[in-house]
């Protein structure tokens, strides 16, 4: 939702960018030796400015809030590397990194089961909302039972999204490189 509203405002916030550039053309021209401007025109026009900056404060502000939510050190995780105390394999790692100064967040991680089953993660995401957010880059999964055991490679934009309370993003778009098989690629 804090993106939606984020989205919004950044829309308006062109608008009032626009209005901004036609109140100072209107100031130029107003400020002709020949014309004067009243002081209730005047902070009409205060007005308007102070409320473009306070938009776009807000809109950076916002997002910087949701992208917060996201960086940090997560766990990964594949189903088919099954990780109950009986197996033996831990849930990978990731780390979701923000680029000093912009709002891009970088994401990379992997969980290995072994030389030859594994998933690793490796590109950009944009959040959407607390919730959900899109993915862009490559996801390779391997397990040996599953599409001949060669590695199932996804490279491309993908939708991660929290269900029912959960407290994992499950990548939306589970189908295998096989066709058949569902992998249920969890970031926590």
């Amino acid at each position: 939702m804090l993106y939606k509203v984020v989205v919004y405002i950044d829309k308006l916030k062109v608008y009032f960018y626009k209005m901004l550039f036609s109140v100072l053309k209107i100031l130029i021209i107003l400020n002709d030796k020949n014309t004067k401007i009243s002081n209730p025109m005047k902070k009409t026009l205060f007005s308007i400015v102070l409320c473009i900056l306070s938009v776009s404060l807000y809109a950076q502000g916002g997002r910087q809030q949701l992208l917060n939510k996201y960086v940090g050190e997560r766990k990964i995780t594949l189903q088919w590397l099954d990780t109950s105390p009986t197996k033996k394999c831990k849930p990978g790692k990731v780390t979701i990194s923000q680029e000093d100064g912009t709002f891009n967040l970088n994401i990379k991680g992997s969980q290995y089961k072994n030389d030859n089953e594994y998933v690793t993660i490796e590109g950009t995401i944009e959040p959407i909302s607390a919730i959900e957010f899109k993915f862009t880059g490559t996801i390779t999964s391997q397990v040996s039972y599953i599409y001949d055991g060669k590695p199932c490679v996804k490279s491309g934009t993908y939708t991660f999204k929290k269900w029912n309370g959960r407290p994992f993003y499950r990548l939306q778009e589970k189908t295998n490189c096989d066709g058949s098989a569902v992998d249920y690629v969890d970031i926590y």
